[in-house]
């Protein structure tokens, strides 16, 4: 015996379900959303050269203030002439910060100074990662980091 189910029923139970997606969507589009945008140096990194500060800008494309909260910066260093190099770059570009709040449609540029090293032949991930413990609830979560990655190579000598 086939079981016949009411037409109206269908309707409903459509429209409940639809009802319950638009409602979703509001709600996460009522969230903010902080993005980061960009990891650059102030000055092009050089081997020999001291490393400058790095200018983080952070967004926040979303709908609501997100409250004040953390931004971490890690480096990932490899292919150093030697590990003492690599682990001291590594060491004077990982840390945090704290990063204000920000208002819905409003954006902040982070100056991290980094303790006096150079630059040595290598290469270098740097991230950037806001809400590194994810305490705020925001509509997107995988536009909290960028990463900026420098490949230097060993200067040639000089030619007399």
């Amino acid at each position: 015996m086939k079981k016949i189910v009411p037409a109206f029923l269908i309707v409903v139970l459509v429209s409940l379900v639809n009802c319950s997606l638009v409602f979703s969507q509001e709600a996460s589009s009522a969230l903010p959303d902080l993005s980061i945008q960009s990891v650059t140096f102030e000055r092009q990194p050089k081997e020999g050269e001291q490393i400058s500060a790095a200018k983080i800008l952070i967004v926040n494309l979303g709908k609501n203030i997100a409250e004040e909260n953390k931004l971490k910066l890690e480096c990932l260093a490899t292919d150093c002439l030697n590990d003492a190099d690599c682990d001291k770059i590594s060491k004077a570009l990982t840390g945090s910060m704290v990063m204000p709040a920000l208002k819905h449609g409003t954006s902040l540029e982070l100056t991290w100074t980094p303790a006096p090293v150079n630059w040595v032949t290598g290469n270098f991930i740097i991230s950037a990662i806001i809400d590194p413990e994810n305490k705020i609830k925001e509509a997107s979560e995988l536009n909290n980091s960028k990463h900026s990655i420098i490949y230097l190579k060993q200067l040639s000598p000089e030619r007399e």
